[in-house]
């Protein structure tokens, strides 16, 4: 089962808006304490850096796998903003193999990123590619909880049930969302501009298994 080129075209567009700002904002903050702190309000000129995601339950080897292609090594930019991107070593070839993984701590690190995003949108045309996205920013900046988080993500038309990764799973918007236990698994293989969601599956099937949650 594929997604759209236009679905997943608006999920990259969106992920990648989000990464930009996260990284941006990371780069403006102070070094990171060595207790966690709280989380800082939305209206903060400066956020506190988050620590770069942990990819090592994916590495290169097993994006390729996944993917069909050799990889590069994961994306500094996307680890900054909290998700593995993993790309094909050559231009020539089409894909993606991404994933992250959202707990309670890391949402409140990520408040204050989507608010940024939903700045930025100004005043985007109801009729506007990015309306979409700048409409769930808008509600995620709002979010507290991981069920409110998933059921936001998941809250589109395209939206389907996926079964054998229990009962909180499902295909939406280009990318796999599991809700289970202390965290919810975000997970994409794209390969020749759509989302594979057998492939995703089997992505988020390797995370779940090596995952201490």
């Amino acid at each position: 089962m594929r997604t759209a080129p236009g679905a997943a075209a608006l999920t990259f567009s969106f992920a990648a808006a989000l990464v930009a700002v996260a990284a941006a904002v990371c780069a403006q903050s102070p070094a990171p304490a060595p207790a966690p702190a709280p989380a800082p309000a939305p209206d903060s000129a400066h956020t506190a850096a988050a620590a770069p995601a942990d990819c090592s339950l994916v590495g290169p080897e097993d994006a390729a796998t996944l993917l069909g292609y050799d990889v590069q090594p994961a994306a500094v930019t996307a680890r900054a903003g909290g998700s593995c991107f993993y790309a094909p070593q050559l231009i020539s070839q089409d894909g993606a193999v991404s994933f992250a993984i959202v707990t309670t701590a890391r949402l409140a690190q990520l408040r204050p990123y989507f608010t940024l995003y939903a700045r930025r949108c100004g005043n985007v045309k109801p009729t506007s590619p990015r309306a979409a996205a700048c409409a769930m920013s808008v509600k995620l900046a709002r979010v507290e909880d991981l069920d409110a988080y998933y059921a936001i993500r998941t809250g589109v038309p395209d939206a389907a049930p996926v079964s054998g990764l229990g009962s909180a799973a499902t295909s939406a918007d280009g990318t796999l969302f599991v809700r289970r236990g202390a965290l919810l698994l975000e997970a994409a293989v794209r390969r020749d501009g759509a989302f594979d969601l057998e492939r995703s599956e089997r992505l988020a099937r390797l995370i779940l298994a090596r995952s201490p949650s």
